[in-house]
């Protein structure tokens, strides 16, 4: 315990390598180095909250000489969260890339995992640059893809284009980048063509 800092940060270790799967229940066992009570000691990836479980993956649990294992919650009085980030290597890569940009009422642009393994957490976005014209509205779009399966497709969409002029789009999905132009025509956009 004396490794651990005093103040909120994220500790790192280094654990033989194991395979680990999404969804599936780990544990991480760690003892003080004396015996004092468990709100004393170091609370990692620890949080509690009275009256909500903001984080249902993760579960504190103490050994008790008396009562064995049981939940902290049980003896803190309200529900605690354990957290821990996870790193590794897989042979297995996602492959993300953006196939086409197509016009019509906005803009869209499909996007490919040709890769062996899912991707996640992949942030997007779409930029309109008006070259000569005026962009009305909807010259940012950004979101989140939760997640891409390996060999799986999935199209992302501006919010509200509108306008009128000749524009020039920029696709951003993680890595990945590619532009287009095209003609912007109240909410249609015509005349697309990849750069």
């Amino acid at each position: 315990s004396d490794d651990f800092p005093t103040y909120w940060t994220w500790v790192e270790f280094d654990f033989d390598d194991i395979p680990v799967s999404k969804n599936q229940s780990y544990f991480i066992i760690f003892s003080r180095a004396q015996s004092d009570y468990l709100g004393n000691c170091y609370q990692i990836g620890c949080c509690g909250y009275e009256d909500q479980d903001l984080y249902t993956n993760g579960e504190g649990w103490e050994l008790d000489e008396y009562y064995g294992w049981r939940r902290v919650e049980e003896t803190w009085g309200y529900d605690v969260d354990f957290n821990f980030r996870t790193f590794g290597y897989s042979d297995e890569i996602a492959n993300i890339k953006i196939s086409t940009i197509s016009g019509g009422f906005g803009l869209s642009a499909l996007i490919i995992n040709n890769g062996t393994a899912s991707a996640f957490d992949l942030d997007w976005s779409i930029d309109v640059k008006a070259d000569v014209g005026l962009i009305l509205s909807g010259s940012h779009t950004e979101n989140v893809i939760d997640e891409l399966a390996a060999g799986v497709s999935t199209t992302i969409h501006t919010d509200g284009l509108r306008g009128i002029g000749w524009i020039t789009v920029t696709v951003e999905v993680a890595d990945a980048e590619k532009q287009a132009t095209g003609f912007l025509l109240g909410p249609l956009v015509l005349r697309v063509n990849e750069i």
